[in-house]
């Protein structure tokens, strides 16, 4: 969906067409919603069963990692659009600084839990990370979009 919407939302924030980079924005997250969610909810709630089905019975306790690396990958699949909408409209330092932040925290959950939980550490860490990534981009990205002096 980016190479689609990418240009259509440069050229409207350039010409100045908020209403335009606004609904783009949002039909971007609503198309996500619908493509990547409704498989990914099944693999979230029934990792296990899942995991199971596919690889056997020896693989039932890898679900719950599973699991929690696809909510990671739904959870980057919504950031990507907002991601990019920084980089569209000269919010370069909130692009970095939100990465910044994204990268500590993951690296702080890996150090310090890796002993203790393993290869579920950097899962927690990967979700964590893109949930904040999307959180920040999204919260910031609306807060944008319905600000005409800070987008336009």
């Amino acid at each position: 969906m980016l190479p689609v919407f990418s240009p259509h939302i440069s050229k409207a924030h350039e010409s100045g067409d908020l209403a335009q980079v606004r609904r783009d924005m949002f039909l971007q997250t609503a198309l996500i919603a619908v493509t990547v969610l409704p498989l990914a909810a099944l693999m979230i709630i029934f990792p296990s069963e899942i995991t199971t089905a596919l690889f056997g019975e020896d693989y039932r306790d890898a679900g719950w990692l599973l699991g929690c690396l696809v909510f990671s990958q739904v959870m980057f699949a919504f950031s990507l659009p907002w991601s990019n909408f920084f980089l569209m409209t000269s919010g370069e330092k909130i692009y970095g600084l939100t990465h910044m932040l994204a990268l500590a925290l993951a690296l702080a959950i890996c150090l310090s839990q890796i002993g203790s939980m393993g290869l579920m550490s950097i899962a927690i860490a990967m979700t964590s990370a893109n949930t904040v990534l999307f959180t920040a981009f999204f919260i910031v990205g609306a807060i944008r979009l319905t600000n005409r002096s800070n987008t336009a």
